[in-house]
């Protein structure tokens, strides 16, 4: 199980700020980020790769603007 602080740690390694870690009603995180829009992701990844993962979605999400 990935917990929402070290998400965060990670993320902002990268130089990716997350706003708020959400935990929806099916166990998945909702990341949301700064310029409005959220990222989904799964709370049990079984990848080990899945914070890169993660990191890669918020890039891509926070291309687009408001």
């Amino acid at each position: 199980m990935i917990k929402p602080k070290k998400i965060k740690k990670e993320l902002a390694k990268s130089g990716i700020k997350v706003e708020s870690i959400e935990i929806s009603k099916g166990g998945h995180l909702k990341l949301h980020l700064p310029n409005g829009r959220f990222v989904v992701a799964s709370k049990t990844a079984s990848c080990p790769f899945a914070l890169k993962r993660i990191a890669g979605d918020c890039r891509r999400e926070l291309r687009y603007g408001i």
